[in-house]
């Protein structure tokens, strides 16, 4: 099959026939007054794609209409089995080695140096053609300033993916951690700009359920050795080294301030517990509580609803049939400790104050009896 090269001008055309063993370059020149130049297949029986240069220089593969503002196009065959656009970039080494290019995708400005790249790379493993091909995308970018790019992000072949600002990693680049280092003094920022219900971070354990203090949500180090500053663990418990927490408690920041009513009564109604949670081994130290249930009728201001479970609406699959059950949410009581602990001091404040009267009453009293047992002798 051979190829054919038309160039068209108004109702005439320019054919010139390509035989299959043509081994030398082929360069066709075409007026500036002429119209679009077509590459195509011979043969009919053989889908290959038009190739179309139109007289505005735009490459169309696969199309020969595009929108004004497109430069190129690659458009999939018309045929519904196999309709899918593809660029194809392939390698000459059958064999690269770790760390070997395979195919790469530059942008270029108009003197033809690079300023973005998307690299294919073998990583690691094992590399059998047509069984075992490991390989990773690195994403480069040029910073203001530099004249060539720099890699700032690849996903690795494990489904990994690392960040980089300066293209060195503090983390193997193989391992399965995902990672984003920043050089520069910068943060890791979401910013969520939903008007209603914005949500943050949402860290799920999905085929596992650790109630330990070795599986943290987070772990917060700091040194070249990691040294551990703070952790919030899969049991729900915060570590981290005493003496460090603060609350915003400056005058200038409150409104509305008023004396704390008298928690004396409150307080003595709270019957305290040792108990275990549902999740707790038999054998696990108890814990000191109280039961939100008797609290509640003596000081419904701290009580409040902890979701355990939240709602998921059901799973279906394109015919309409359920894949995962609907989930009902599920809300158990919570008691408000940090309120709890200053409506203790609030007690124990009141206590003193009772005890500082009694004193006086008993110094007072005291002080009669000795004048009555002196009086007597």
């Amino acid at each position: 099959m051979g190829l054919k090269l038309n160039a068209t001008n108004g109702g005439g055309s320019v054919e010139l026939d390509v035989p299959d063993t043509v081994n030398s370059d082929l360069a066709l020149t075409v007026p500036a007054t002429a119209g679009d130049i077509v590459v195509k297949g011979t043969d009919d029986s053989v889908d290959l794609g038009d190739v179309n240069i139109d007289s505005s220089g735009r490459l169309l593969v696969g199309t020969s209409s595009t929108s004004a503002d497109t430069r190129a196009i690659i458009q999939g065959r018309s045929s519904a089995a196999d309709s899918t656009g593809r660029l194809h970039i392939s390698s000459g080494n059958n064999a690269p080695a770790d760390g070997d290019g395979i195919a790469e995708l530059y942008f270029t400005s108009s003197g033809h140096v690079a300023s973005g790249r998307i690299a294919a790379q073998r990583e690691g493993g094992t590399w059998t053609a047509g069984s075992s091909l490991p390989t990773r995308l690195v994403f480069s970018t040029t910073a203001d300033g530099a004249s060539s790019p720099t890699e700032r992000m690849r996903i690795g072949n494990n489904g990994s993916f690392k960040v980089t600002s300066d293209g060195t990693y503090a983390i193997g680049a193989a391992d399965p951690n995902h990672l984003i280092q920043q050089h520069a003094a910068s943060r890791f920022i979401i910013a969520n700009t939903h008007a209603s219900e914005p949500y943050g971070f949402y860290v799920n354990y999905t085929n596992t359920d650790p109630n330990n203090t070795s599986s943290d949500f987070l772990y917060c180090a700091a040194g070249t050795g990691s040294t551990l500053r703070a952790s919030i663990r899969s049991n729900g418990g915060i570590a981290n080294f005493s003496s460090n927490n603060i609350n915003l408690c400056d005058e200038r920041e409150k409104k509305n301030i008023e004396t704390l009513d008298s928690t004396w009564s409150c307080l003595k109604n709270w019957d305290l517990k040792k108990f275990h949670y549902n999740e707790d081994a038999d054998t696990d130290d108890k814990r000191y509580g109280v039961i939100a249930q008797q609290v509640a009728p003596h000081c419904p201001e701290v009580i409040t609803d902890w979701v355990k479970q939240e709602a998921k609406d059901a799973v279906l699959d394109d015919d309409g049939n359920v894949v995962t059950p609907a989930v009902e949410e599920v809300n158990r009581m919570a008691v408000k400790e940090q309120q709890m602990m200053w409506m203790a001091i609030k007690a124990l404040q009141e206590a003193q104050a009772r005890i500082e009267t009694l004193e006086a009453s008993n110094a007072a009293l005291e002080t009669r009896l000795t004048a009555l047992e002196g009086g007597q002798s």
